[in-house]
Formats: structure tokens, sequence, C-alpha cells
């Protein structure tokens, strides 16, 4: 992408809300209604449409859009905000291995997407849950994404953006980046992690 550009996506979502009935150990939640997400760039540039029925941007997609490196002032922004006191030690070579790693994982289908509520500063997954997953088939919400075991099938899964959430495509991509390792920097080291967090 050519230096200086900048996109804002913005989800526009019909009015009013629906409860749904969450899987496992999770409560009910108030949830929009879906609708398609436009992604517009300004002065000149392409407008289209970023989320519907004919194009839709999965996880894997919007990794290959961008470099580690085009990424990584949102992702260094990221941990400024959430983890300052860990942001100096960063090891970015091993972060760049880790998104090159994220960026070639084989994409499966799987029957779900993942919602982002609201941006990630400030924000706990299993808190917050920001950035969830939810059924396609009834919209229940199964968990968050960095709870979700299947790194293959995250890749897969298509990312919908909830109303009024101003962020650029690089801040969308580096919070999925913070999300998904969020236990760890592999989806094995991940998994294990959370076995010895929640003993199952």
């Amino acid at each position: 992408m050519a230096a200086g550009r900048s996109m804002v996506i913005t989800a526009h979502l019909r009015h009013g809300v629906q409860t749904h009935n969450v899987h496992g150990p999770w409560r009910k939640i108030i949830a929009h209604y879906l609708v398609p997400i436009v992604w517009k760039e300004r002065r000149g540039r392409v407008e289209g449409i970023y989320y519907s029925k004919v194009n839709i941007m999965t996880f894997k997609e919007l990794f290959l859009q961008f470099s580690f490196a085009e990424i990584r002032p949102a992702f260094l922004d990221l941990w400024q905000a959430n983890e300052p006191k860990q942001v100096g030690h960063l090891d970015l070579g091993k972060w760049e291995r880790i998104y090159q790693n994220v960026q070639a994982l084989e994409a499966k289908s799987p029957q779900y997407y993942i919602r982002l509520v609201w941006r990630w500063e400030t924000c706990s997954p299993m808190i917050d849950m920001n950035c969830s997953v939810y059924d396609k088939a009834d919209n229940h919400l199964d968990c968050p994404v960095a709870c979700y075991p299947s790194w293959s099938e995250i890749a897969g899964m298509e990312v919908v953006v909830e109303k009024d959430i101003v962020i650029t495509p690089q801040e969308l991509v580096a919070g999925l980046l913070w999300e998904i390792t969020y236990f760890g920097g592999t989806e094995d080291m991940a998994e294990k992690k959370r076995k010895r967090i929640f003993q199952y």
C-alpha cells in the first residue's frame, strides 16, 4: 500500500437490538443486527463494499493486505495502550515471524464469523469480549476470538465491525493479531496456556 494513504472502515447497522442466548459459560448479551459494512476511501480513492454477500473479507484476507512493517505502528500503539511496561521489550523480529505464520495459515470455512464491537485499547478478551466469535446461523456468541481453539478456522472467518467504530484497516489487523496471540504466539502455545489458566 502506498505511503500516506488513510482508510476508514465504517459499520452501518440497523436500529434495534436482539437478545441472544450465549453458548457455554457466557451470559446473555444484547447485540445489534448485522448489515453490510462500507469501506470508504475518500479524496479520489475507490469506494466499495467491504462486507457484503458478494464481497466478504475474511481474517486471512485482511492479514494478506499488509506486511508486518505496515501494521507495526498500530501494533506498537496498542501495546503502549494496554501493556506500556512491556512495549519497550518487544522482540519485533519475533512478532514479524508470528505475523507471517498467521498470514500463512490454511483458512478453513467454519460456521462462525468474527464481530468487533469496540476497539482493543484497554480491553481484555475475557472481561470485555470486544472481539468474539458468533454462529452464522443464529448470531449466538460462542467465545472470544482469543479463546477459539482452531487458528485455521479463525483465518477463514469473516470479520464484521460494529456500529460507530472508527478504525483503519492497519489498526484492525493489528488488533486481530493482538487478539489471536493473546494467550500465545502459536495455536499450541495458546491452547496450553488456556488449559493452565482455566484448568480444563
